[in-house]
């Protein structure tokens, strides 16, 4: 997911700072951001939280 990579980047953070940031394991953060799981709502609604900016809309995008 090209948008939550630029996003992690922009803020200089690994993918375990993102996780520890958002407050879920590594490997679940990782595999959203590989496209390989699809967000939970509780995730979609962390990121809204914590990145209003954010669109969320970029989780519903074929």
């Amino acid at each position: 997911m090209k948008e939550l990579i630029n996003l992690r980047k922009k803020l200089n953070y690994t993918q375990k700072e993102m996780a520890d940031y958002l407050g879920i394991s590594v490997s679940y953060y990782a595999k959203i951001e590989n496209n390989s799981k699809l967000p939970s709502y509780n995730f979609i609604n962390i990121i809204k939280k914590k990145f209003p900016e954010c669109d969320t809309n970029i989780f519903f995008k074929e």
